[in-house]
């Protein structure tokens, strides 16, 4: 048996993986709305809401993209 130890992420990493998701989420509705659409820029405090609600210390960013995607989705609609 192997056991794999992992070092936290610290706060710069989870902002580059937050920053990614974005860009994904981006993507996602250029591709959707086309011409229609329109660019997503998050405050400070909403990338820290982001941040604190999609990461854990047990889990790293695992739910991070499922934290930016529903959040977004419903302050958009």
């Amino acid at each position: 048996d192997v056991i794999n130890t992992y070092l936290p992420l610290d706060h710069a990493a989870l902002e580059r993986i937050l920053d990614h998701q974005v860009a994904d989420f981006q993507r996602h509705i250029r591709s959707r709305l086309g011409p229609d659409a329109f660019y997503i820029e998050l405050t400070r405090n909403a990338r820290e809401f982001l941040i604190r609600t999609g990461t854990s210390e047990e889990f790293g960013a695992r739910e991070l993209k499922r934290t930016v995607h529903p959040v977004s989705y419903t302050h958009l609609t």
